[in-house]
């Protein structure tokens, strides 16, 4: 379906005037091919640096006609390779429709630059609103976000994608924090696709603490790998901190070799709150996205059944 961008005209600095950014605005002028594959041509204007992706710089982008924002993510090619991923991305993001995932808006070229073209969210991601708190989230909040993750989710593994690349920085959030999407495509893969594990670890950009020990040893990576990261995500807005991490005061920085280390050396779930600390059936839950063996840990389909699941539906 098109994306809702029929004319597109020209996007204009002047219409940043009510974002103060911390960089300076370029003006770019390129071709811009929407969801529904119509091609125009675009005057553009870059505004403030939003994050950086697996593959790329993020930034607001103004679409003046329509008075809306848009995140359009920078991805330079510098290579073969990094041109293939960009195609793959795109390839994902383009059939994918569903209120709990980040909307893919089109593709533009400007010079020798290409952007992915995103729905801006201005709720942050749960990794901001975490560093913000200095803490978990909410109970309530913590259900609501499960549910929408796992929605997400099945949603990508019933479309045969993996996303390989959960983590609070990735759960995008709508202004009021009402509905959370998973976004950053950029290490996501059709199912079929394999990889080696170098480049896995690359483009993961040195956040590990979210990967599947199946994942780290460079067996072919299923959908499983994703229920894993979707309970590190779990732990991570339960306590606010990414699991593995040492939260001690005197611990020093972890190298990405040290944490995959520790993920794959040991025999059980990463540390968490004490039972007594924590929902019965979300402790549960986490219990068993952390299952080790893949043939016992559980699908999305099963998690939908799990009950945090259905406890946390009846409370949204």
């Amino acid at each position: 379906g098109s994306s809702g961008f029929h004319t597109l005209g020209s996007w204009a600095s002047s219409a940043f005037g009510s974002h103060p950014t911390s960089e300076r605005e370029v003006d770019l002028h390129g071709e811009i091919e929407l969801a529904d594959g119509s091609v125009v041509a675009g005057v553009w204007a870059r505004g403030k640096r939003l994050g950086v992706g697996a593959s790329g710089e993020v930034f607001l982008v103004h679409d003046a006609d329509r008075e809306r924002d848009i995140a359009a993510k920078l991805v330079k090619l510098h290579d073969a390779e990094a041109s293939q991923r960009l195609e793959e991305e795109v390839a994902v993001m383009r059939q994918l429709h569903h209120e709990n995932i980040v909307l893919y808006l089109g593709f533009a070229k400007a010079g020798l630059d290409q952007y992915i073209l995103m729905e801006y969210l201005d709720g942050g991601s749960v990794r901001g609103v975490l560093e913000g708190r200095q803490s978990g989230l909410p109970v309530e909040l913590l259900r609501r976000y499960s549910c929408h993750l796992l929605d997400g989710l099945h949603f990508l593994h019933t479309a045969m994608v993996i996303h390989r690349d959960l983590k609070g920085e990735n759960v995008l959030l709508t202004a009021g924090g009402e509905l959370a999407k998973i976004g950053d495509f950029g290490s996501s893969r059709q199912l079929g696709g394999a990889l080696t594990l170098t480049a896995d670890v690359e483009s993961l950009r040195g956040s590990p603490y979210w990967m599947s020990p199946e994942h780290i040893r460079g067996a072919r990576c299923g959908r499983k790998a994703d229920v894993w990261s979707y309970g590190g995500v779990l732990l991570e807005m339960l306590t606010g901190s990414p699991p593995w991490q040492e939260t001690s005061v005197h611990a020093r920085p972890n190298s990405v070799f040290q944490v995959l280390n520790r993920i794959v050396s040991a025999s059980g779930p990463p540390p968490m709150p004490p039972p007594e600390q924590t929902p019965p059936a979300l402790h549960e839950l986490l219990l068993s996205c952390f299952q080790r063996d893949v043939q016992l840990r559980p699908d999305t389909a099963e998690l939908l059944k799990h009950t945090w699941l259905v406890e946390s539906r009846h409370a949204c």
